[in-house]
């Protein structure tokens, strides 16, 4: 099984901020084992 996580916001530093507290926040948890992390960053005149 996996997480997923999405962020939605008008400037895209903030998405990476937001996307480095998520990842931190599950690496924390001893329970969960993170195994790899991918980011995409889309924007809205991507196809």
């Amino acid at each position: 099984s996996g997480v997923g996580a999405a962020v939605v916001a008008a400037d895209s530093h903030h998405v990476v901020e937001v996307l480095d507290a998520i990842e931190s926040l599950v690496a924390a948890h001893p329970e969960v084992e993170l195994l790899s992390c991918h980011r995409a960053i889309r924007h809205t005149n991507d196809d």
